[in-house]
């Protein structure tokens, strides 16, 4: 398990070590990372596919989910107001609105991929 947390820490790390300033580049990158993204999530819905009997753990993996995002959420929006008072972010622009619903399709296709991978087996 830690072998492979290795293999997809290492990179991220190393990669924010070489900056990048040519948009275009850049562009090119973020496809790349979107597209990778997607592979990964492909191969970790063939892994659960290939779980037996993972009807029966279901049940378990969606509660340890359903308590790992409660608690993560309720850490996050307890101590990011926090943070925020202590070390508040200067920026320079104007408030932008953020597509949050572009954003949730993201999310949702991102879901769909392992889910609909899970479903082949």
């Amino acid at each position: 398990m830690f072998s492979g947390m290795l293999f997809i820490f290492t990179p991220l790390v190393i990669g924010y070590l070489f900056p990048v300033s040519n948009a275009a580049y850049l562009n090119t990158i973020n496809r790349a990372t979107s597209w990778l993204i997607y592979v990964i999530l492909f191969l970790m819905g063939l892994s659960l596919a290939a779980l037996d009997n993972f009807g029966s753990h279901l049940k378990t993996i969606i509660t340890m989910t359903a308590t790992f995002f409660v608690v993560i959420g309720g850490c996050n929006l307890l101590c990011l107001p926090m943070i925020d008072k202590l070390m508040p972010l200067q920026t320079e622009q104007l408030k932008n609105q953020l597509p949050l619903s572009s954003m949730a399709l993201e999310s949702l296709k991102l879901i769909g991929v392992v889910a609909l991978v899970s479903s082949w087996a």
